[in-house]
């Protein structure tokens, strides 16, 4: 769980996108799409402002803030 109190799940094992949900309920649920292969490993930055996640060979990187 991230400090902003997102939570992530990957609907299942080699899935193609994240989808957070806000566990204060501030924000509704938000999916991030992979653009290259299947999700692997999810992992926040340490403040909680970014979302990083591997994917066949690659690793993304997500702002949060926005």
């Amino acid at each position: 769980m991230s400090p902003s109190h997102c939570q992530p799940r990957s609907p299942r094992r080699g899935a193609t996108r994240v989808t957070l949900f806000d566990l204060s309920g501030a924000r509704p649920p938000r999916t991030l799409i992979a653009p290259h292969g299947r999700v692997g490993t999810v992992a926040f930055s340490p403040d909680g402002k970014t979302l990083a996640f591997g994917s066949t060979g690659a690793v993304h990187l997500f702002d949060l803030t926005k």
